[in-house]
Protein backbone atom coordinates (compact mmCIF):
# COMPACT_ATOMS: atom_id res chain seq x y z
CA UNK A 1 0.00 0.00 0.00
CA UNK A 2 2.75 2.74 0.47
CA UNK A 3 4.55 1.86 -2.37
CA UNK A 4 1.27 2.39 -4.08
CA UNK A 5 0.22 5.63 -2.70
CA UNK A 6 4.17 6.69 -3.64
CA UNK A 7 2.99 6.05 -7.33
CA UNK A 8 -0.25 7.75 -6.74
CA UNK A 9 1.35 11.27 -5.66
CA UNK A 10 3.88 11.19 -7.93
CA UNK A 11 1.31 11.42 -10.71
CA UNK A 12 -0.04 13.83 -9.10
CA UNK A 13 3.10 15.69 -8.74
CA UNK A 14 3.67 14.77 -12.58
CA UNK A 15 0.10 16.35 -13.47
CA UNK A 16 1.00 19.15 -11.51
CA UNK A 17 3.97 20.17 -13.04
CA UNK A 18 2.05 19.96 -16.47
CA UNK A 19 -0.98 21.95 -15.68
CA UNK A 20 0.82 24.53 -13.68
CA UNK A 21 3.07 25.26 -16.84
CA UNK A 22 2.58 27.62 -19.50
CA UNK A 23 4.74 26.97 -21.99
CA UNK A 24 3.57 29.60 -24.37
CA UNK A 25 4.50 32.45 -22.61
CA UNK A 26 3.30 35.96 -23.58
CA UNK A 27 0.94 35.84 -26.43
CA UNK A 28 -1.47 38.06 -28.04
CA UNK A 29 -4.63 37.52 -26.35
CA UNK A 30 -7.18 35.75 -28.36
CA UNK A 31 -10.08 38.54 -27.58
CA UNK A 32 -7.47 41.03 -29.87
CA UNK A 33 -6.86 38.29 -32.31
CA UNK A 34 -10.25 37.57 -33.31
CA UNK A 35 -11.85 41.23 -33.05
CA UNK A 36 -8.95 42.15 -35.74
CA UNK A 37 -9.94 39.38 -37.91
CA UNK A 38 -13.75 40.48 -37.57
CA UNK A 39 -12.88 43.96 -38.14
CA UNK A 40 -10.60 42.85 -41.68
CA UNK A 41 -13.96 41.00 -42.68
CA UNK A 42 -16.43 44.09 -41.81
CA UNK A 43 -14.08 46.25 -43.84
CA UNK A 44 -13.97 43.73 -47.19
CA UNK A 45 -17.81 43.18 -46.29
CA UNK A 46 -17.81 46.85 -47.43
CA UNK A 47 -15.92 47.10 -50.16
CA UNK A 48 -18.10 44.43 -51.56
CA UNK A 49 -21.04 46.07 -50.72
CA UNK A 50 -19.65 49.57 -52.79
CA UNK A 51 -19.37 47.65 -55.72
CA UNK A 52 -22.65 45.64 -55.77
CA UNK A 53 -24.06 49.25 -55.19
CA UNK A 54 -21.93 49.94 -58.33
CA UNK A 55 -23.64 47.08 -60.04
CA UNK A 56 -26.94 47.94 -58.93
CA UNK A 57 -26.47 51.38 -60.28
CA UNK A 58 -25.48 50.47 -63.55
CA UNK A 59 -28.07 48.43 -64.10
CA UNK A 60 -30.99 50.57 -63.63
CA UNK A 61 -29.42 53.39 -65.68
CA UNK A 62 -28.94 50.50 -68.06
CA UNK A 63 -32.53 49.79 -68.26
CA UNK A 64 -33.33 53.64 -69.10
CA UNK A 65 -31.52 53.08 -72.39
CA UNK A 66 -33.41 51.71 -74.89
CA UNK A 67 -32.18 53.48 -78.31
CA UNK A 68 -28.87 55.39 -78.92
CA UNK A 69 -30.52 58.61 -77.77
CA UNK A 70 -30.70 57.84 -74.54
CA UNK A 71 -26.96 56.99 -73.89
CA UNK A 72 -26.03 60.92 -73.37
CA UNK A 73 -28.99 61.64 -70.60
CA UNK A 74 -27.66 58.49 -68.95
CA UNK A 75 -24.56 59.40 -68.70
CA UNK A 76 -24.95 62.64 -67.17
CA UNK A 77 -26.97 60.83 -64.50
CA UNK A 78 -24.12 59.07 -63.47
CA UNK A 79 -21.30 61.40 -64.14
CA UNK A 80 -23.58 63.72 -61.38
CA UNK A 81 -23.65 61.21 -58.99
CA UNK A 82 -19.92 62.13 -57.01
CA UNK A 83 -19.30 58.35 -56.55
CA UNK A 84 -18.77 58.32 -60.56
CA UNK A 85 -15.46 59.29 -61.75
CA UNK A 86 -16.54 58.61 -65.10
CA UNK A 87 -18.42 57.13 -67.68
CA UNK A 88 -18.45 55.13 -70.92
CA UNK A 89 -20.17 53.53 -73.55
CA UNK A 90 -18.40 50.99 -76.02
CA UNK A 91 -19.08 48.93 -78.79
CA UNK A 92 -18.01 45.72 -77.56
CA UNK A 93 -16.39 43.61 -80.34
CA UNK A 94 -14.42 46.13 -80.96
CA UNK A 95 -14.23 48.59 -78.08
CA UNK A 96 -14.42 51.61 -79.64
CA UNK A 97 -15.46 54.39 -78.18
CA UNK A 98 -19.28 55.76 -78.25
CA UNK A 99 -20.10 57.76 -75.75
CA UNK A 100 -18.17 58.77 -72.27
CA UNK A 101 -18.56 61.38 -69.68
CA UNK A 102 -16.29 62.61 -67.18
CA UNK A 103 -12.83 61.45 -66.53
CA UNK A 104 -11.80 58.70 -68.98
CA UNK A 105 -12.31 55.07 -67.89
CA UNK A 106 -9.39 52.77 -68.80
CA UNK A 107 -10.76 50.30 -71.18
CA UNK A 108 -7.81 47.98 -70.52
CA UNK A 109 -9.12 47.09 -67.48
CA UNK A 110 -12.59 45.87 -68.65
CA UNK A 111 -12.16 42.12 -69.42
CA UNK A 112 -12.25 40.74 -73.01
CA UNK A 113 -15.69 38.97 -72.27
CA UNK A 114 -18.59 40.28 -70.16
CA UNK A 115 -21.59 38.39 -70.32
CA UNK A 116 -23.84 39.99 -67.72
CA UNK A 117 -21.84 42.22 -65.39
CA UNK A 118 -17.88 42.72 -64.06
CA UNK A 119 -16.16 44.59 -61.76
CA UNK A 120 -12.84 44.65 -62.10
CA UNK A 121 -10.04 46.84 -59.98
CA UNK A 122 -7.16 49.35 -61.41
CA UNK A 123 -4.48 51.90 -60.90
CA UNK A 124 -5.29 55.34 -62.39
CA UNK A 125 -2.01 58.03 -62.77
CA UNK A 126 -2.63 59.18 -59.83
CA UNK A 127 -1.98 56.43 -57.64
CA UNK A 128 -5.76 55.41 -56.80
CA UNK A 129 -7.40 52.40 -56.89
CA UNK A 130 -10.02 52.38 -58.84
CA UNK A 131 -13.11 49.60 -59.15
CA UNK A 132 -14.96 49.46 -63.19
CA UNK A 133 -18.13 48.40 -63.36
CA UNK A 134 -19.12 47.10 -66.56
CA UNK A 135 -22.58 45.65 -67.67
CA UNK A 136 -23.66 44.80 -70.92
CA UNK A 137 -26.28 46.82 -73.28
CA UNK A 138 -28.76 45.11 -76.01
CA UNK A 139 -27.31 45.70 -79.01
CA UNK A 140 -23.63 44.38 -78.13
CA UNK A 141 -22.47 47.59 -76.28
CA UNK A 142 -21.04 47.85 -73.11
CA UNK A 143 -21.85 50.46 -70.47
CA UNK A 144 -18.39 51.11 -68.06
CA UNK A 145 -18.13 53.04 -65.04
CA UNK A 146 -15.25 53.79 -62.51
CA UNK A 147 -15.42 54.81 -58.68
CA UNK A 148 -12.28 54.95 -56.21
CA UNK A 149 -12.29 52.25 -53.57
CA UNK A 150 -12.29 54.38 -50.33
CA UNK A 151 -11.51 52.47 -47.09
CA UNK A 152 -12.46 53.48 -43.56
CA UNK A 153 -11.16 55.97 -42.08
CA UNK A 154 -9.12 55.04 -38.76
CA UNK A 155 -9.03 56.57 -35.14
CA UNK A 156 -6.11 58.15 -34.13
CA UNK A 157 -5.49 55.33 -30.99
CA UNK A 158 -1.58 55.67 -30.20
CA UNK A 159 -2.08 52.14 -28.79
CA UNK A 160 -3.91 49.95 -31.07
CA UNK A 161 -1.88 52.06 -34.22
CA UNK A 162 -4.72 50.48 -36.80
CA UNK A 163 -4.11 50.56 -40.17
CA UNK A 164 -5.77 49.25 -43.57
CA UNK A 165 -4.43 48.04 -46.78
CA UNK A 166 -5.74 46.94 -49.98
CA UNK A 167 -3.88 44.28 -51.63
CA UNK A 168 -3.66 41.73 -54.43
CA UNK A 169 -3.88 38.54 -54.26
CA UNK A 170 -0.60 38.39 -55.57
CA UNK A 171 0.45 40.30 -52.29
CA UNK A 172 1.23 43.56 -53.81
CA UNK A 173 0.07 46.49 -51.46
CA UNK A 174 -2.36 48.99 -54.16
CA UNK A 175 -4.20 51.10 -51.49
CA UNK A 176 -4.01 52.37 -47.49
CA UNK A 177 -5.30 53.69 -44.94
CA UNK A 178 -3.98 55.13 -41.77
CA UNK A 179 0.06 54.88 -41.19
CA UNK A 180 1.28 51.19 -43.02
CA UNK A 181 4.66 52.11 -41.80
CA UNK A 182 4.36 53.50 -38.47
CA UNK A 183 7.92 52.49 -37.89
CA UNK A 184 7.43 48.58 -37.80
CA UNK A 185 10.21 46.57 -38.83
CA UNK A 186 11.08 45.91 -42.75
CA UNK A 187 9.62 42.50 -42.41
CA UNK A 188 6.07 43.41 -42.02
CA UNK A 189 6.21 44.34 -45.38
CA UNK A 190 6.49 40.76 -46.61
CA UNK A 191 3.87 39.20 -44.01
CA UNK A 192 1.78 41.55 -45.65
CA UNK A 193 2.40 40.01 -48.84
CA UNK A 194 2.14 36.59 -47.35
CA UNK A 195 -1.63 37.87 -45.94
CA UNK A 196 -3.00 38.62 -49.00
CA UNK A 197 -2.11 35.61 -50.85
CA UNK A 198 -3.29 33.71 -48.07
CA UNK A 199 -6.71 35.76 -48.68
CA UNK A 200 -7.04 33.68 -51.93
CA UNK A 201 -8.87 31.07 -50.11
CA UNK A 202 -10.92 33.03 -49.04
CA UNK A 203 -11.04 32.46 -45.25
CA UNK A 204 -10.60 35.14 -43.29
CA UNK A 205 -7.07 34.62 -40.99
CA UNK A 206 -4.68 36.36 -39.01
CA UNK A 207 -0.81 36.65 -39.27
CA UNK A 208 1.61 37.51 -36.45
CA UNK A 209 4.53 39.70 -36.87
CA UNK A 210 7.93 39.83 -34.96
CA UNK A 211 7.62 40.72 -31.29
CA UNK A 212 9.16 43.56 -30.57
CA UNK A 213 8.72 44.73 -26.67
CA UNK A 214 5.65 44.09 -25.09
CA UNK A 215 3.84 44.19 -28.64
CA UNK A 216 3.54 41.98 -31.60
CA UNK A 217 1.93 43.28 -34.48
CA UNK A 218 -1.37 41.78 -35.80
CA UNK A 219 -2.22 41.50 -39.80
CA UNK A 220 -5.73 40.30 -40.49
CA UNK A 221 -6.63 39.69 -43.85
CA UNK A 222 -9.56 38.94 -45.55
CA UNK A 223 -10.71 38.71 -49.38
CA UNK A 224 -13.11 41.28 -51.13
CA UNK A 225 -16.04 38.87 -52.59
CA UNK A 226 -19.12 40.90 -53.84
CA UNK A 227 -22.09 39.24 -54.61
CA UNK A 228 -22.48 40.09 -57.75
CA UNK A 229 -19.25 38.43 -58.75
CA UNK A 230 -19.04 34.98 -58.00
CA UNK A 231 -14.90 34.35 -58.30
CA UNK A 232 -14.62 37.92 -56.17
CA UNK A 233 -12.32 40.41 -57.02
CA UNK A 234 -8.72 40.37 -56.87
CA UNK A 235 -8.19 42.35 -54.10
CA UNK A 236 -8.01 41.60 -50.19
CA UNK A 237 -8.35 43.95 -46.78
CA UNK A 238 -5.61 44.07 -44.76
CA UNK A 239 -5.74 45.38 -41.15
CA UNK A 240 -3.03 46.19 -39.11
CA UNK A 241 -2.17 46.78 -35.71
CA UNK A 242 -0.05 46.78 -32.43
CA UNK A 243 -1.57 43.53 -30.67
CA UNK A 244 -0.09 43.73 -26.78
CA UNK A 245 1.31 40.65 -25.51
CA UNK A 246 -0.34 39.61 -22.11
CA UNK A 247 -0.46 36.04 -20.03
CA UNK A 248 0.13 34.29 -17.05
CA UNK A 249 3.60 34.75 -17.38
CA UNK A 250 3.92 31.06 -15.63
CA UNK A 251 6.16 29.08 -18.06
CA UNK A 252 7.77 26.70 -15.55
CA UNK A 253 5.87 27.62 -12.25
CA UNK A 254 4.98 24.16 -11.89
CA UNK A 255 7.84 22.31 -11.20
CA UNK A 256 8.41 23.76 -7.72
CA UNK A 257 5.34 22.69 -6.67
CA UNK A 258 5.24 19.77 -8.32
CA UNK A 259 8.80 18.70 -6.92
CA UNK A 260 7.56 19.64 -3.05
CA UNK A 261 4.55 17.21 -3.80
CA UNK A 262 7.81 14.08 -4.97
CA UNK A 263 9.51 15.60 -1.83
CA UNK A 264 6.56 15.20 0.88
CA UNK A 265 5.69 11.55 -1.17
CA UNK A 266 9.53 10.12 -0.89
CA UNK A 267 9.61 11.39 2.60
CA UNK A 268 6.72 10.25 3.58
CA UNK A 269 7.06 7.13 1.89
CA UNK A 270 10.20 6.30 4.28
CA UNK A 271 8.27 7.70 7.42
CA UNK A 272 5.24 5.34 7.14
CA UNK A 273 7.80 2.56 6.15
CA UNK A 274 9.94 3.09 9.12
CA UNK A 275 7.66 3.55 11.94
CA UNK A 276 4.52 1.69 10.40
CA UNK A 277 4.54 -0.93 8.25
CA UNK A 278 8.38 -1.50 8.45
CA UNK A 279 7.59 -2.40 12.58
CA UNK A 280 4.50 -4.61 11.61
CA UNK A 281 6.43 -6.61 9.27
CA UNK A 282 9.15 -7.29 11.20
CA UNK A 283 6.96 -8.79 14.40
CA UNK A 284 4.81 -10.52 11.73
CA UNK A 285 8.29 -12.99 10.79
CA UNK A 286 9.49 -12.83 14.43
CA UNK A 287 6.02 -14.12 15.60
CA UNK A 288 5.38 -16.44 13.17
CA UNK A 289 8.23 -18.01 14.07
CA UNK A 290 7.16 -18.37 17.23
CA UNK A 291 4.32 -19.59 16.60
CA UNK A 292 5.61 -22.30 14.26
CA UNK A 293 7.13 -23.94 17.63
CA UNK A 294 10.53 -22.02 17.88
CA UNK A 295 10.92 -20.85 20.90
CA UNK A 296 14.44 -19.62 20.83
CA UNK A 297 13.45 -17.32 17.89
CA UNK A 298 14.68 -13.15 18.63
CA UNK A 299 11.74 -11.07 18.63
CA UNK A 300 13.34 -7.95 17.23
CA UNK A 301 12.47 -4.07 19.19
CA UNK A 302 10.04 -2.18 17.66
CA UNK A 303 10.85 1.84 16.79
CA UNK A 304 6.88 2.21 16.75
CA UNK A 305 4.97 2.68 20.07
CA UNK A 306 2.25 0.32 19.27
CA UNK A 307 4.40 -2.43 17.62
CA UNK A 308 6.55 -2.46 20.45
CA UNK A 309 4.16 -3.18 23.29
CA UNK A 310 2.82 -6.08 20.79
CA UNK A 311 6.57 -7.50 20.33
CA UNK A 312 6.50 -7.04 23.94
CA UNK A 313 3.88 -9.17 25.17
CA UNK A 314 5.03 -11.34 22.74
CA UNK A 315 7.88 -12.06 24.52
CA UNK A 316 6.27 -12.20 27.74
CA UNK A 317 4.40 -15.53 26.36
CA UNK A 318 7.12 -16.73 24.74
CA UNK A 319 9.32 -16.49 27.97
CA UNK A 320 6.57 -18.42 29.97
CA UNK A 321 6.41 -21.03 27.63
CA UNK A 322 10.32 -21.37 28.32
CA UNK A 323 10.37 -20.62 31.84
CA UNK A 324 12.76 -19.22 34.20
CA UNK A 325 13.87 -15.83 35.34
CA UNK A 326 13.28 -14.65 32.13
CA UNK A 327 9.54 -14.91 32.33
CA UNK A 328 9.38 -12.25 35.59
CA UNK A 329 11.57 -9.97 33.23
CA UNK A 330 9.31 -10.01 30.73
CA UNK A 331 6.40 -9.12 32.77
CA UNK A 332 8.07 -5.74 33.99
CA UNK A 333 8.68 -5.25 30.00
CA UNK A 334 5.19 -5.91 29.35
CA UNK A 335 3.55 -3.82 32.28
CA UNK A 336 5.18 -0.88 31.57
CA UNK A 337 4.35 1.07 28.09
CA UNK A 338 7.16 1.86 25.96
CA UNK A 339 7.71 5.71 25.58
CA UNK A 340 10.41 4.99 22.67
CA UNK A 341 10.00 6.07 19.00
CA UNK A 342 7.29 7.75 16.87
CA UNK A 343 4.08 5.84 17.02
CA UNK A 344 2.16 4.57 14.33
CA UNK A 345 -0.89 7.67 14.84
CA UNK A 346 2.12 10.51 14.76
CA UNK A 347 3.43 9.34 11.41
CA UNK A 348 -0.22 9.07 9.47
CA UNK A 349 -0.52 12.47 10.87
CA UNK A 350 2.54 13.75 10.00
CA UNK A 351 2.15 12.41 6.29
CA UNK A 352 -1.28 13.71 6.26
CA UNK A 353 -1.06 17.40 7.33
CA UNK A 354 2.05 17.65 5.14
CA UNK A 355 -0.05 17.00 1.85
CA UNK A 356 -3.21 18.80 3.15
CA UNK A 357 -0.39 21.71 3.60
CA UNK A 358 0.80 21.40 0.44
CA UNK A 359 -2.95 21.67 -1.33
CA UNK A 360 -3.68 24.62 0.91
CA UNK A 361 -0.14 26.26 0.00
CA UNK A 362 -0.79 25.21 -4.02
CA UNK A 363 -4.48 26.82 -3.72
CA UNK A 364 -3.68 30.11 -2.59
CA UNK A 365 -0.60 30.75 -4.53
CA UNK A 366 -2.02 29.81 -7.96
CA UNK A 367 -6.03 31.28 -6.88
CA UNK A 368 -7.98 32.66 -9.55
CA UNK A 369 -7.66 36.38 -9.64
CA UNK A 370 -9.07 39.15 -11.40
CA UNK A 371 -7.64 39.70 -14.71
CA UNK A 372 -6.30 42.65 -16.03
CA UNK A 373 -8.08 43.46 -20.26
CA UNK A 374 -5.22 45.10 -22.11
CA UNK A 375 -6.16 48.49 -23.35
CA UNK A 376 -5.39 47.84 -26.82
CA UNK A 377 -8.09 45.08 -26.85
CA UNK A 378 -10.82 47.63 -25.29
CA UNK A 379 -9.37 49.52 -28.56
CA UNK A 380 -9.60 47.27 -30.37
CA UNK A 381 -13.74 45.90 -29.52
CA UNK A 382 -14.23 50.19 -29.71
CA UNK A 383 -12.86 49.80 -33.33
CA UNK A 384 -14.74 47.04 -34.29
CA UNK A 385 -17.87 48.70 -32.89
CA UNK A 386 -17.51 51.66 -34.89
CA UNK A 387 -16.64 50.05 -38.03
CA UNK A 388 -19.89 48.21 -37.36
CA UNK A 389 -22.12 50.80 -36.95
CA UNK A 390 -20.36 52.78 -40.09
CA UNK A 391 -21.37 49.63 -41.66
CA UNK A 392 -25.34 49.93 -40.77
CA UNK A 393 -24.91 53.63 -42.15
CA UNK A 394 -23.66 52.76 -45.79
CA UNK A 395 -26.29 50.05 -46.08
CA UNK A 396 -29.03 52.36 -45.24
CA UNK A 397 -27.43 54.88 -48.00
CA UNK A 398 -27.58 52.44 -49.99
CA UNK A 399 -30.80 51.12 -50.06
CA UNK A 400 -32.04 54.49 -49.92
CA UNK A 401 -30.17 55.44 -53.17
CA UNK A 402 -31.60 52.15 -54.97
CA UNK A 403 -35.14 53.36 -54.18
CA UNK A 404 -33.56 56.89 -55.19
CA UNK A 405 -32.51 55.72 -58.26
CA UNK A 406 -35.40 53.58 -59.20
CA UNK A 407 -38.19 56.49 -58.43
CA UNK A 408 -36.30 58.78 -61.02
CA UNK A 409 -35.70 56.24 -63.67
CA UNK A 410 -39.30 54.57 -63.59
CA UNK A 411 -42.66 55.88 -65.42
CA UNK A 412 -46.32 55.65 -64.51
CA UNK A 413 -46.83 53.56 -61.78
CA UNK A 414 -47.46 49.95 -63.62
CA UNK A 415 -43.56 50.88 -64.40
CA UNK A 416 -42.45 51.66 -61.18
CA UNK A 417 -44.24 48.66 -59.62
CA UNK A 418 -42.73 46.32 -62.36
CA UNK A 419 -39.18 47.51 -61.27
CA UNK A 420 -39.91 46.61 -57.99
CA UNK A 421 -40.86 43.52 -58.30
CA UNK A 422 -37.26 42.96 -60.23
CA UNK A 423 -35.35 44.84 -56.88
CA UNK A 424 -36.96 42.80 -54.69
CA UNK A 425 -36.24 39.86 -56.56
CA UNK A 426 -32.73 40.64 -57.09
CA UNK A 427 -31.41 42.01 -53.88
CA UNK A 428 -32.32 39.91 -50.42
CA UNK A 429 -31.50 43.17 -48.54
CA UNK A 430 -35.34 44.08 -48.87
CA UNK A 431 -37.76 42.42 -47.13
CA UNK A 432 -41.06 43.93 -48.67
CA UNK A 433 -41.22 46.96 -51.27
CA UNK A 434 -44.67 48.73 -52.05
CA UNK A 435 -45.94 51.76 -52.94
CA UNK A 436 -47.75 54.06 -50.93
CA UNK A 437 -50.41 57.06 -52.19
CA UNK A 438 -50.54 60.38 -51.27
CA UNK A 439 -52.66 59.50 -48.05
CA UNK A 440 -50.23 57.45 -46.97
CA UNK A 441 -52.10 54.48 -47.53
CA UNK A 442 -50.06 51.49 -48.74
CA UNK A 443 -50.92 49.13 -51.71
CA UNK A 444 -50.14 45.59 -51.86
CA UNK A 445 -46.89 44.70 -50.60
CA UNK A 446 -44.11 43.12 -53.03
CA UNK A 447 -42.35 40.73 -50.58
CA UNK A 448 -43.96 39.97 -47.50
CA UNK A 449 -46.35 41.54 -45.80
CA UNK A 450 -45.30 45.13 -44.03
CA UNK A 451 -44.55 45.22 -40.47
CA UNK A 452 -46.38 48.92 -40.04
CA UNK A 453 -50.21 48.46 -39.61
CA UNK A 454 -51.46 51.19 -36.82
CA UNK A 455 -50.03 54.38 -38.63
CA UNK A 456 -48.63 54.99 -42.38
CA UNK A 457 -44.97 54.19 -43.04
CA UNK A 458 -42.26 57.37 -42.89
Amino acid sequence: MPALLLVLFLIVAGTTIVLLDDPDGQAVPGAFVQSQQELAAGVARSVAATANQGVRDLRTASAGIAKPADVDPVLEALVRDRRWRGAVVLDGPSRALVATRGEPVPAQAIPVAVADVAITSTTAANGQLLLITTTSLPGGRLLAASTTVRLPDVDADEVLRQSFLLATLSGKVVASTGSPAQDRDAKLEGLVADAGRAARGGTPGVLLGPAAGLTQPTVAYARVTPSSVPDGLDLAVVGIADGPLAGSGAEGSGIVPGAILALLAVLGFVLVRRYVTGPVLAARHDLVGVAAGNLRTEIRPAASGEVARIVAAARLCRDRLLGGDRADDAEDDAATPSRRGITARVATAVVALSVFGWSAGALVAFRTTDVDIPVAVVASVRAQTGKATDALRRSMNSGLADLTALATTAGDDRALRTALEGLHANHTRFRSLYLVDRAGTAGDPIGRPQLRRAEPPA
